[in-house]
């Protein structure tokens, strides 16, 4: 098994039909990849509309994980202890990729480098496609042929558009005390292991479905846990810091106030 997709899901909705027909179009042999998807908090009806899809497109691959624990971080960790694949890829319910995302992903995956896939946006109400900051990063790196981690770090902002080694992946696990903040707490938890990175081809495509949200009630949480998380970060840092890269701490370790500066503005501007 060369790859374990782990698909975190919370009340889902059609959209996570889109990612699963996604996931059946791959070019990559079903016989490569396996994908979990994890259900957690309520159970019914949605595992027996899981189940029902399931049963009417039969793959080896797919896997049904429940728990009756809610939150992401404890339904990507229950995947990632559950995977079997040399690989790990997370896959957000409401997203889904190009045919070629697995394929070509990897191709370009060895112990020592993670590729990275191009990445797209869009929304439900709106027609075609968009480019966000980390659309912009693979636009700058996609001829290279190796880049470093300050080079590739918009990708390092989340666990999407990427291959992680399983070996690798499990040395760490997302905090499910933190609701904001943790895939870029995990994903910089684990680039200790990597020292460079690697474009995919432009057709090995991320789509990201990007859902309207209230910005005050985020500034709130983001409030709320702003010093616990850069209290994540630097005791991560303190534990290895000759292994990570100090200048993707401080660019983490100081994005966490600016993040809610920008927030602030944002709703004081629109007042």
């Amino acid at each position: 098994m060369k790859i374990s997709v782990i698909i975190p899901t919370f009340r889902p909705q059609s959209y996570l039909w889109e990612c699963l027909d996604a996931l059946r179009a791959q070019t990559l042999s079903a016989n490569e990849w396996e994908a979990i998807i994890v259900l957690n908090g309520e159970e019914q009806p949605y595992r027996l509309q899981i189940e029902n899809y399931l049963a009417q497109h039969p793959l080896t691959s797919w896997r049904l994980l429940y728990s009756s624990q809610a939150g992401v971080s404890n339904a990507r960790n229950l995947g990632l202890q559950a995977s079997q694949g040399d690989y790990i890829c997370f896959i957000d319910d409401d997203d889904y990729v190009s045919p070629t995302y697995l394929e070509a992903l990897l191709a370009a995956a060895d112990e020592n480098t993670m590729p990275l896939s191009n990445l797209l946006c869009f929304k439900d109400d709106a027609e075609g496609f968009y480019p966000d900051h980390i659309s912009a990063n693979y636009q700058r790196i996609k001829n290279e042929a190796f880049v470093s981690t300050m080079q590739a770090r918009k990708f390092l902002s989340g666990p999407v558009a990427k291959l992680i080694a399983r070996d690798k992946a499990l040395q760490e696990s997302f905090n499910p005390r933190f609701a904001n903040g943790e895939d870029a707490l995990y994903i910089f938890s684990i680039t200790r292991f990597y020292k460079q990175y690697r474009p995919t081809s432009a057709d090995a495509v991320y789509y990201r479905r990007v859902r309207a949200h209230s910005a005050r009630h985020h500034l709130k949480a983001r409030i709320k846990t702003m010093f616990a998380l850069m209290w994540a970060y630097l005791c991560l840092w303190i534990k290895h810091p000759l292994q990570y890269s100090f200048p993707l701490f401080a660019s983490r370790f100081l994005a966490i106030p600016k993040g809610i500066w920008d927030i602030y503005r944002a709703i004081s501007k629109n007042k």
